[in-house]
């Protein structure tokens, strides 16, 4: 699995942790979060991802302010190939 994966300890892959701005989301699937409560789908482990606040609000004025590059990556679909 790439180092960046978010395994619950059963070994189901809950998805992939990304920084941005020293700041870590969590995505899942298209969803790239800054909380998520829930529990694993395999095994039923509860499960908790967040971040601060204080970081987070400071990540959304920089946005504001178009200092950031956009979390978003571009995939290009088969049919455009």
């Amino acid at each position: 699995m790439p180092p960046n994966a978010v395994v619950c300890l059963c070994g189901n892959l809950i998805g992939y942790e990304l920084e941005k701005d020293g700041i870590a989301f969590l995505q899942i699937g298209g969803l790239v979060a800054d909380s998520v409560h829930g529990f694993c789908a395999q095994c039923g482990r509860g499960f908790h991802h967040t971040i601060a606040l204080q970081a987070y609000k400071r990540l959304m004025r920089r946005y504001e302010t178009d200092d950031v590059e956009p979390l978003a990556v571009e995939i290009e679909s088969p049919a455009e190939k």
